[in-house]
């Protein structure tokens, strides 16, 4: 159930399954193969292999230093950042917001999934009234439903998951069970047709 669920799936499967899962790297590493030689390229991909990968992509804190020609902070200031979930992190001023006194760090952790959500709906453009299907009812897919139906967009959210499903009707979002054939589904068109 998302990003580092699947992160952590990947990293848990075999060689093969991650060839399988991306051809791209295979042709790499067989590439490197003929400029490089094997032993270079198997120590070159066993080091990648075993590096750490950070999890996470939304945190607060509180900021220690910043860079030249940052303006826009200061040391000790409360912020949200787009960045990995860590002890210290390094990221562009574009990925950092002040966050507000009046609000609580759990509360604030939230603004980059919701920039998500956000940007998301800034793509498609919906206009009052109109109906936007949401496919994934995870949190991004909730917060993407609540920010619609906030805008005055009818909303049929689709999901897999039982549990989520019931979420997202407690929160007031029309949902069904994806079957296997969007595109025939007429408990779709029903309710997006009001």
């Amino acid at each position: 159930f998302g990003t580092e669920k699947m992160l952590i799936d990947f990293a848990k499967s075999s060689l093969i399954n991650k060839a399988i899962k991306q051809p791209h790297r295979v042709r790499q590493v067989l590439d490197k193969v003929q400029s490089d030689g094997i032993l270079s390229t198997y120590k070159t991909v066993r080091s990648k292999l075993d590096q750490l990968m950070p999890m996470g992509y939304s945190n607060c804190g509180t900021v220690i230093k910043v860079g030249k020609n940052v303006n826009e902070f200061q040391p000790g200031d409360r912020v949200v950042s787009n960045g990995s979930h860590a002890e210290v992190v390094n990221v562009s001023k574009n990925l950092c917001c002040k966050i507000p006194s009046n609000v609580k760090d759990e509360s604030a952790v939230f603004t980059v999934i919701g920039s998500i959500a956000m940007q998301g709906i800034r793509l498609v453009k919906p206009s009052f009234g109109e109906s936007v299907v949401v496919i994934g009812l995870g949190i991004i897919g909730i917060l993407t439903s609540q920010i619609l139906i906030a805008n005055g967009c009818r909303v049929v959210g689709i999901e897999t998951n039982p549990e989520r499903i019931k979420i997202a009707k407690n929160l007031g979002i029309k949902c069904i069970k994806q079957k296997k054939n969007l595109r025939e589904d007429k408990e779709i068109k029903n309710l997006a047709a009001g």
